[in-house]
């Protein structure tokens, strides 16, 4: 059985392509990416409108 793959796109560019549990195991790295990006848009605009795709 092939596992499946989604690709992970960061910051407009394609990162790389996970499986589910690889995604799962990135998400601690992937969170400081977030915040610290969400900082930086902060400093520079007043409203930031944040699109995700899948469950909450």
């Amino acid at each position: 059985m092939e596992i499946k793959k989604a690709q992970v796109i960061l910051k407009g560019r394609v990162h790389d392509n996970m499986s589910a549990v690889e995604y799962h195991n990135f998400k601690p790295e992937l969170k400081e990416l977030v915040l610290n990006t969400y900082r930086q848009l902060a400093e520079s605009y007043e409203l930031i409108v944040i699109e995700g795709a899948g469950a909450p």
